[in-house]
């Protein structure tokens, strides 16, 4: 099967516009290796693109996405852990400054959490605990940050801002 040829003409259009001029950028990045101050956690959404929402570079933003931005709880186990890998290696390698957990209004994965949905396959079991309902970024003491799920506020664009001061570095 072909690729789309919206995939093929976006990218030939970003080998004669974006990369002809930020080429110097995108050399020193591939030299120097990425150091974004800012990590974003936001929704895999198509319609909520970090880079586009927040007019960001490359190189300026350290983005994880899944379905309703979920940050799962700290669990030292031996499972793979996405979101948990993305925040110890933006954190510990890329010595990251500002978390944004990005929601966005009309959210799938918030609608089906808060209306019980059953899950779209064996493997979707992930269900909060009770006193639970929040997103919660943490590894062990290295920082917490929570907001509470409100069913009814859907329709509200959320941004989430975790900046540590000096003393938690």
């Amino acid at each position: 099967m072909p690729l789309p040829q919206q995939l093929i003409d976006g990218y030939r259009a970003f080998l004669i516009g974006r990369l002809r001029h930020e080429q110097d950028r995108y050399r020193e990045l591939a030299k120097s290796g990425q150091s974004p101050q800012i990590m974003v956690i936001g929704c895999c959404d198509s319609r909520v693109s970090p880079e586009v929402i927040f007019d960001a570079r490359p190189g300026e933003l350290f983005v994880v996405r899944n379905v309703a931005n979920i940050v799962p709880p700290y669990a030292p186990d031996q499972r793979a852990h996405g979101v948990s890998a993305a925040l110890e290696f933006g954190i510990a390698a890329l010595k990251i400054r500002h978390i944004v957990v990005l929601g966005h209004a009309q959210c799938g994965g918030v609608k089906a959490y808060a209306e019980d949905a059953e899950p779209l396959s064996p493997g979707d079991q992930f269900h909060f605990e009770p006193g639970m309902e929040h997103c919660i970024i943490g590894t062990e003491d290295l920082l917490v940050f929570e907001r509470s799920i409100d069913p009814k506020g859907m329709d509200k664009d959320l941004v989430f801002i975790y900046e540590p001061d000096a003393s938690d570095q």
